[in-house]
Protein backbone atom coordinates (compact mmCIF):
# COMPACT_ATOMS: atom_id res chain seq x y z
CA UNK A 1 0.00 0.00 0.00
CA UNK A 2 1.20 3.46 -1.06
CA UNK A 3 1.65 6.28 1.65
CA UNK A 4 -1.69 8.27 2.07
CA UNK A 5 0.48 11.19 2.38
CA UNK A 6 2.98 11.58 -0.24
CA UNK A 7 1.50 8.87 -3.00
CA UNK A 8 5.27 7.64 -3.18
CA UNK A 9 6.73 5.17 -0.81
CA UNK A 10 5.41 2.35 0.55
CA UNK A 11 3.33 2.77 3.69
CA UNK A 12 5.24 1.31 7.08
CA UNK A 13 3.10 3.01 9.67
CA UNK A 14 -0.94 3.00 10.72
CA UNK A 15 -2.25 5.93 12.34
CA UNK A 16 -5.98 5.39 13.80
CA UNK A 17 -7.72 8.92 14.39
CA UNK A 18 -10.83 8.51 16.56
CA UNK A 19 -13.23 11.29 16.21
CA UNK A 20 -16.25 10.89 17.95
CA UNK A 21 -17.88 7.64 16.77
CA UNK A 22 -16.13 7.72 13.82
CA UNK A 23 -12.80 5.63 13.25
CA UNK A 24 -9.88 6.17 10.46
CA UNK A 25 -6.81 5.08 9.68
CA UNK A 26 -4.02 6.45 7.87
CA UNK A 27 -0.99 4.61 6.69
CA UNK A 28 1.75 6.41 5.90
CA UNK A 29 5.56 6.21 4.98
CA UNK A 30 8.62 6.22 7.17
CA UNK A 31 9.60 9.88 5.77
CA UNK A 32 5.90 10.74 6.05
CA UNK A 33 5.45 9.83 9.99
CA UNK A 34 8.92 11.64 10.24
CA UNK A 35 7.86 14.41 9.36
CA UNK A 36 4.95 14.17 11.45
CA UNK A 37 6.35 13.58 14.85
CA UNK A 38 9.07 16.17 13.94
CA UNK A 39 6.29 19.10 13.52
CA UNK A 40 4.61 18.10 16.98
CA UNK A 41 8.45 17.83 18.74
CA UNK A 42 9.28 21.45 17.38
CA UNK A 43 6.06 22.73 18.33
CA UNK A 44 4.46 23.53 14.83
CA UNK A 45 0.99 22.30 16.41
CA UNK A 46 -0.55 23.70 13.07
CA UNK A 47 1.32 20.93 10.67
CA UNK A 48 0.40 18.68 12.86
CA UNK A 49 -3.45 19.57 12.85
CA UNK A 50 -3.86 20.08 9.21
CA UNK A 51 -2.33 16.62 8.54
CA UNK A 52 -4.99 15.30 11.23
CA UNK A 53 -7.55 17.48 9.77
CA UNK A 54 -6.84 16.10 6.39
CA UNK A 55 -7.11 12.57 7.44
CA UNK A 56 -11.14 13.64 8.81
CA UNK A 57 -12.07 15.68 6.29
CA UNK A 58 -14.99 14.63 3.97
CA UNK A 59 -16.52 17.36 3.15
CA UNK A 60 -16.12 18.83 -0.49
CA UNK A 61 -15.76 22.54 -0.84
CA UNK A 62 -19.00 24.07 -2.22
CA UNK A 63 -20.67 22.49 0.54
CA UNK A 64 -18.05 23.03 3.35
CA UNK A 65 -19.32 25.66 5.74
CA UNK A 66 -18.30 29.13 5.13
CA UNK A 67 -17.10 31.96 8.26
CA UNK A 68 -19.86 34.74 8.09
CA UNK A 69 -17.44 36.78 8.66
CA UNK A 70 -14.40 36.49 6.72
CA UNK A 71 -15.63 34.07 3.63
CA UNK A 72 -13.17 31.09 4.63
CA UNK A 73 -14.67 27.65 3.75
CA UNK A 74 -13.91 24.92 6.15
CA UNK A 75 -12.50 23.12 3.56
CA UNK A 76 -9.50 25.29 3.58
CA UNK A 77 -9.13 25.43 7.11
CA UNK A 78 -9.03 21.44 6.80
CA UNK A 79 -6.36 21.78 4.41
CA UNK A 80 -3.81 24.50 5.56
CA UNK A 81 -5.00 24.40 9.65
CA UNK A 82 -5.43 28.21 9.90
CA UNK A 83 -8.60 30.16 10.84
CA UNK A 84 -9.49 33.54 9.25
CA UNK A 85 -10.89 35.72 11.58
CA UNK A 86 -12.00 35.12 15.69
CA UNK A 87 -15.66 34.80 14.12
CA UNK A 88 -14.22 31.38 12.31
CA UNK A 89 -13.76 29.61 15.54
CA UNK A 90 -17.52 30.26 16.34
CA UNK A 91 -18.94 29.72 13.07
CA UNK A 92 -16.99 26.02 12.93
CA UNK A 93 -17.26 25.12 16.72
CA UNK A 94 -19.19 22.35 15.84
Amino acid sequence: MLCEECQKNEAAYSITITSGDEVKIRHLCGDCMKKMELSLSQGDIQSFLSSILSVLGSVQADTSPVCSQCGLHYSTFERTGKLGCAQCYRDFSE
